[in-house]
């Protein structure tokens, strides 16, 4: 559980049973490429959004948010899934943390990342959210740093500098791998 009544999670734990224990009456569904889970009790919110970096998730910000936070006053509960659990759906329940529950982007992202160890939105989103964080609140908690690699602009937030870190190294990786000549 990531906030009172909201949960975050991957496909793998949308299994009828789990519902049922946690009384979900909301699915949102952060993908555009996985089916909707259909249960009598729930009703499903299509986020159609790709995990790409250049995708515009803060469109649905506001009335993502707004949905958890009229779910919630009604007494249910919503998870939030993409996939894996880790950029998409953690990119919408950051935006409702942050409007609805008044928590910093950066402490609010502390959170989720201590009950899903697994939390990662890509820097595209970073980038969504930290303006929406300016949006809502007047100032960002979250900055991006940038790191220059082989001529290459790595980019990513100020929050947990050994885990960005390593996630850039796994990024310097790819691009050196991608641009290392062919032998024959």
């Amino acid at each position: 559980m990531v906030s009172k009544c909201v949960y975050l999670s991957g496909i793998a734990a949308l299994t009828k049973e789990n519902l049922e224990l946690l009384g979900i009456t909301l699915i949102i569904n952060a993908t555009y490429e996985w089916p909707d889970v259909h249960t009598k009790m729930c009703i499903n919110i299509r986020v159609p959004v790709a995990n790409s970096e250049g995708d515009d998730i803060s469109v649905y910000f506001d009335d993502v948010s707004y949905i958890i936070n009229e779910n919630m006053r009604n007494g249910g509960n919503t998870v939030v899934h993409s996939v894996f659990g880790k950029s998409r759906s953690t990119t919408l329940v950051l935006a409702y943390l942050v409007k609805y529950e008044r928590i910093a982007l950066k402490n609010a992202f502390i959170s989720v990342k201590n009950i899903r160890e697994t939390a990662r939105p890509n820097v595209g989103f970073w980038d969504q959210l930290i303006k929406y964080e300016i949006k809502i609140r007047g100032v960002a908690s979250v900055k991006m740093l940038t790191k220059k690699v082989d001529g290459f602009d790595i980019r990513y937030p100020d929050l947990y500098p050994d885990t960005y870190e390593a996630l850039s190294a796994e990024r310097e990786a790819q691009i050196r791998d991608n641009i290392k000549p062919k032998s024959n």
